[in-house]
């Protein structure tokens, strides 16, 4: 399919959204890493136009998942995109809040491998907003954003399951914390060296949900 040679050119992105960028494709190759072989299962939390969990597929083709976005215009546009790419069938967008996961009913605690999230690395108050209120959802939070996103990997994780993050350096500490927090052991580190071998601006963290 043309569509999945060009990948990740190509991709919807609603006007005035975040534009995905290498911190996203990273993520995606890194937690691939920790899905068991054959028929594993996944969330991407916050999954915008659906790049990481559609990444992830393509290089797991025996595997399947579901992203979760609040935004409605982007939900919309992960839909389109895995659409796009022939992989509707095995990733499903829902829409609503990270918060309120553990409240829903068409999610079940426990059944998943891996979780990945690259949640809003920014706190309100302490950075200039954008003028797109997409954008602004993509990039800002609060200090409630990171405890969110660790308590709803640490609801859909199996014991023994992954939750991958990508988060910036400056944050790592605040993500640990709350990872922790909720019940995870930081078990996995990598900071990408990009050419030049000048250190990335993120870092990407493995947590482990205990047996």
């Amino acid at each position: 399919m043309a569509a999945r040679k060009a990948f990740p050119s190509g991709l919807f992105q609603p006007a005035g959204s975040y534009r995905f960028a290498a911190d996203s494709l990273a993520l995606a190759a890194f937690g691939r890493r920790f899905l068991p072989e054959g028929a594993a299962r996944f969330a991407d939390l916050g999954t915008g136009c659906g790049v990481v969990g559609l990444a992830l597929l393509l290089e797991a083709p025996a595997s399947s998942g579901f992203g979760l976005e609040r935004e409605g215009v982007l939900a919309e546009a992960a839909r389109q995109n895995a659409a796009r790419l022939g992989l509707a069938e095995r990733f499903a967008v829902l829409e609503g809040d990270v918060a309120d996961l553990s409240s829903r009913g068409d999610v079940r605690r426990g059944e998943l491998d891996v979780v990945l999230a690259n949640p809003p690395w920014r706190v309100r108050g302490a950075c200039r907003l954008s003028p797109s209120a997409l954008r602004n959802a993509a990039l800002v939070g609060d200090e409630e954003t990171f405890p969110s996103f660790a308590r709803a990997a640490f609801f859909l994780l199996k014991p023994g399951g992954w939750l991958a993050a990508v988060v910036c350096l400056e944050r790592e500490a605040a993500l640990r914390e709350a990872a922790h927090a909720a019940g995870f052991l930081c078990r996995e580190r990598h900071a990408p060296a990009p050419g030049g071998g000048a250190p990335a601006p993120f870092v990407l963290l493995g947590f482990r949900k205990g047996m």
